[in-house]
């Protein structure tokens, strides 16, 4: 990379050593330059997030004997869209040093998916859990299904998926449109 001075004959090479220091001590010319309101747009993520993942964790600790994988993955997906907004938020804002284009649109792109899967797993685990009933044989009874409030619980952890879903893929567009 040649630099050149006001003086006439007169180059300077940086090394590569010297550029990437410069670039990684708080230029922000890598970064992908947004509109204020997406910050607004993380938060929102965030706040879907943090109602997902306060739901599918009562979801579990309600279910006796065992845990739903679907729930779990509820969890998870909602645990990973926080960190991978900590990550986004603190690499624009913070620490541009540690800022990648690349990794944040794939990010995204990967908690797409996750959102799209959580979504239909939750929502087909709503749909398949039977009323709370009691079923009695000649000796004993039996409490089989889930109580309306759970599977309540259940449908509204899929609504906020799918909101997440929305926001995260109109997200996605921002690098595109």
């Amino acid at each position: 990379m040649a630099i050149t001075t006001n003086k006439p004959d007169t180059t300077v090479y940086a090394t590569e050593a010297q550029t990437t220091s410069a670039t990684a001590g708080g230029s922000n010319s890598h970064i992908v330059q947004l509109p204020n309101a997406f910050f607004i747009v993380r938060v929102f993520q965030f706040i879907v997030a943090v109602v997902v993942l306060g739901l599918t964790a009562r979801l579990i600790s309600e279910t006796f004997g065992g845990t739903y994988g679907q729930e779990v993955f509820g969890l998870v997906a909602a645990l990973f869209t926080i960190i991978v907004i900590f990550y986004d938020l603190t690499a624009e804002a913070r620490r541009p040093a540690i800022y990648n284009m690349w990794a944040i649109l794939a990010l995204d792109a990967l908690m797409t998916v996750f959102w799209l899967v959580a979504l239909a797993v939750l929502a087909a685990l709503s749909a398949s859990i039977h009323p709370f009933h009691e079923e009695c044989d000649l000796y004993f009874c039996f409490e089989i299904g889930a109580t309306p409030t759970y599977r309540d619980q259940l449908a509204a952890a899929a609504g906020m998926s799918g909101l997440e879903l929305y926001v995260q893929h109109s997200a996605d567009h921002r690098l595109t449109h």
